[in-house]
């Protein structure tokens, strides 16, 4: 913004700020490139929480990891892992089902 005083007159020059498609751009792609990491950090955290013995936060990791990411193998894996921790065997057999059912019908797929 710039004063400019003439007189008795006071002159504001205001510049607009132009679109710069490009900076969208760059900004999109570290949103999306944080957003693609997000998913190894996650497992990796779960990870560590079975390894610490925390299965109850380990499996509720999984259990949302799974709702979005399903075809993930490690997911079904961990969560598996800590319910057989855990105890809950007849939650254990249904995620073994359910995960060896999603496994069948990918293969029937390609």
């Amino acid at each position: 913004m710039q004063r400019q005083d003439d007189d008795q007159r006071t002159i504001v020059t205001v510049t607009e700020r132009q679109f710069r498609p490009l900076s969208l751009a760059a900004a999109l792609l570290l949103v999306l490139g944080a957003v693609s990491t997000l998913s190894a950090v996650d497992l990796q955290t779960a990870r560590e929480l079975y390894n610490t013995g925390d299965y109850a936060g380990c499996s509720q990791a999984a259990s949302m990891q799974l709702a979005s990411t399903p075809w993930m193998e490690s997911w079904w894996r961990l969560q598996l892992r800590c319910q057989l921790e855990m105890g809950e065997y007849t939650q254990a057999t249904e995620t073994y089902e359910e995960a060896a059912q999603r496994k069948w019908e990918e293969s029937r797929e390609a």
